[in-house]
């Protein structure tokens, strides 16, 4: 097998012209006889097999671990569905999808279905502007403190509570 070659395009920091202290590169410029000759690129020779098989078995084994975790996560994870009836024609299934809006799967109908909050339980949310703590019961995605009327996303905002053992973070 004939090793394969590798190219280098060499470069040389100078300073820049405008004064303002930034590195700029150029190519090098070697002189042959009158003839002045810019080097874009150097060939070389590869390291020897004896150096780079074990190092792409490494780079191989590396990158298939991390494709079977990668794989796992994906696979393993499984979208709870959300119960969802057609106000259509009354036919009940579990939605798995992510979308709001939903195409009955019985008559095509489409719709946008809307998740149910207990009002009752809320839960907590913490001011980023002012660090105000109060209980959440509605389903807006944005709302103001009560505090410093600081508009805030109660979701992102959410606080974790010991007695709250439904929080996924």
């Amino acid at each position: 097998m004939k090793p394969t070659q590798g190219i280098m395009k060499p470069k040389i920091p100078f300073t820049s012209p405008y004064d303002d202290d930034k590195l700029w590169y150029k190519f090098p410029k070697i002189k042959v006889g009158f003839r002045t000759t810019k080097i874009t690129t150097v060939r070389f020779p590869m390291p020897p097999s004896e150096i780079v098989e074990p190092y792409e078995k490494r780079k191989a084994e590396y990158i298939e671990s991390k494709l079977e975790a990668f794989d796992e996560i994906l696979n393993g994870r499984e979208r709870e569905g959300v119960d969802v009836t057609c106000p259509n024609c009354a036919y009940s299934w579990t939605f798995k999808g992510y979308s709001n809006r939903v195409t009955c799967t019985n008559c095509g109908h489409q719709f946008y279905r809307i998740e149910k909050v207990d009002l009752r339980s809320g839960f907590d949310v913490e001011c980023n502007h002012c660090k105000y703590r109060w209980r959440f019961t509605g389903t807006a995605k944005r709302t103001p403190c009560p505090n410093c009327e600081e508009k805030v996303y109660p979701e992102k905002c959410r606080v974790k509570d010991d007695d709250d053992p439904d929080i996924s973070v």
